[in-house]
């Protein structure tokens, strides 16, 4: 990969007022400009702890010398430490070495790791050192705040974007790979099944022994009804239906109570996996809703948490969708500072609205609309009238025949008599009121020159005659009209 060429890298510079300080300058954002370094170094030109060196006019700066910049502010505010304690000021120096050898990767992006908590809650880096020991505070607004995401904050808790991501998988994998739930209940089923079975049988010996002591009483009532021995083979009959009635009853019972002391464990640890199983789809369930509604990794709770976060008149850094941006707090709103490069010739565009106040001014910007340098509503220059547009012509179109004029009276004065002669009626279709070219200067060519001058006027006055003779057409056209639509 071929190394970079900072001296290629330049960057448009535009001059605002901030705070009674005039051409102010400001870094403007190209189509691949490094964010983060244009961001840290507005913050710290509008706070003017950096100066661009040369013409205080000067159109770009380049990528190189906001480099040298932002290295010497780093050594400039961390040179010296006022801890006493050894360990203290070796810790410095270690996080200032640190920031100057990531202090390139603010041209290429920073890798920066959210966490859901709060505005100011990023996983500590090595490159966010630099925003520390620049004493420049990093905002952002992907907050799992207020009521409607209740439930998110709960999921997601301390974790950071990443974390959040591995957890995702996580609950993907084991909904897709784990069978446990479905093989339980599997189980239970055929355990059921084949005791409905066992059952079944024994039912239907029970049936039929039952059956064959009917038919035996039946038959032998039949045939002697009356007699005492029948009477006697019938009671006897009886107390052995009796008998092996009461023993099915107790083996039922006792069949029964054996199949609920065995179906007691699988059904509860049945409904503890139904359960475990439920716990986890609803919790990706809720990762997943809350990711897909901030999807530009923003919450309205958490660009309200984010205002609030940063002080009154500071001036920081906004962090949204891997974009770095310079924002400032003003009578409770939070500014957007405008830094596209569309907008480097609109002095009236400075900053967006990003968050209004609390309690909103009267006159205030709305969110999303544009102010000016002293932060009222940018107003677009009204395109200029119809009648401005005529005025213009109108003037043009005089010169015209000023030019004419001159160019007919020099051309009359170089030729001679003959040439006033013979032109005498053109110079009466010129207005008494165009004015006169002075005194011509002698010259071997007057005549060849003075009859080109006089072509030319003579040109110019015809078209002169025709311009105004449409614009005397159009005027009557447009009294006609207003005259009809009068009626």
């Amino acid at each position: 990969m071929a190394a970079r060429d900072d001296s290629k890298d330049f960057y448009k510079v535009k001059r605002v007022s901030f705070f009674g300080r005039k051409d102010v300058p400001i870094i403007c954002q190209n189509e691949n400009g490094p964010c983060p370094l244009l961001a840290i170094a507005n913050v710290l030109l509008l706070r003017n702890a950096i100066a661009l060196e040369g013409s205080p006019d000067r159109p770009e700066v380049s990528h190189a010398e906001l480099m040298s910049l932002l290295a010497a502010r780093l050594l400039d505010v961390n040179d010296k430490s006022t801890s006493r304690d050894e360990m203290v000021r070796q810790n410095q120096e270690q996080n200032l070495n640190d920031a100057m050898a990531v202090l390139p990767t603010l041209a290429t992006g920073l890798d920066v790791n959210v966490r859901f908590r709060h505005p100011l809650d990023f996983e500590f880096t090595a490159e966010l050192a630099v925003f520390d020991l620049l004493d420049v505070t990093l905002v952002h607004a992907w907050v799992a705040a207020g009521p409607e995401h209740a439930e998110a904050r709960d999921a997601i808790g301390a974790r950071s974007y990443n974390q959040l991501m591995e957890r995702l998988i996580e609950l993907a994998t084991a909904e897709e790979a784990d069978p446990t739930s479905l093989s339980s209940s599997e189980t239970y089923a055929k355990g059921t099944k084949e005791e409905d079975a066992s059952s079944a049988e024994d039912a239907a010996l029970r049936a039929a022994l039952a059956l064959s002591l009917d038919e035996a009483a039946i038959e032998t009532v039949s045939e002697t009804p009356t007699s005492p021995t029948s009477r006697a083979v019938s009671a006897a009959l009886d107390e052995v239906v009796e008998e092996v009635s009461a023993e099915t009853a107790g083996d039922d019972k006792k069949r029964g109570d054996e199949d609920a002391d065995e179906n007691a464990p699988v059904s509860a640890a049945t409904a503890d996996e139904a359960a475990r199983d439920a716990s986890l789809r609803r919790e990706r369930f809720v990762l997943d809703t809350f990711l897909e509604s901030s999807a530009s990794q923003l919450t309205r709770a958490g660009l309200r948490d984010a205002r609030d976060a940063v002080k009154e008149r500071e001036l920081a850094v906004f962090f949204r969708n891997n974009h770095f941006a310079t924002v400032f707090r003003l009578d409770g709103a939070l500014y957007l500072l405008v830094t596209d490069q569309g907008y480097l010739s609109e002095p009236d565009v400075v900053w967006e609205t990003l968050c209004e106040a609390e309690h909103p001014k009267r006159n205030a910007a709305e969110e999303g609309a544009f102010v000016d340098a002293a932060f009222a509503p940018f107003a677009p220059r009204a395109d200029e009238s119809a009648r401005e547009r005529e005025t213009r012509r109108n003037a043009s179109a005089e010169d015209d025949a000023r030019l004419a004029a001159a160019l007919l009276a020099s051309a009359a004065e170089t030729s001679g008599g003959r040439e006033r002669t013979s032109h005498a009626n053109d110079a009466d279709a010129i207005p008494a009121t165009f004015l006169r070219a002075g005194e011509p200067r002698a010259s071997a060519n007057d005549g060849a020159s003075a009859d080109a001058d006089h072509a030319l006027a003579v040109a110019l006055q015809a078209e002169y005659e025709e311009e105004r003779e449409r614009e005397e057409a159009a005027s009557r056209a447009r009294r006609a009209e207003a005259a009809a639509a009068t009626r």
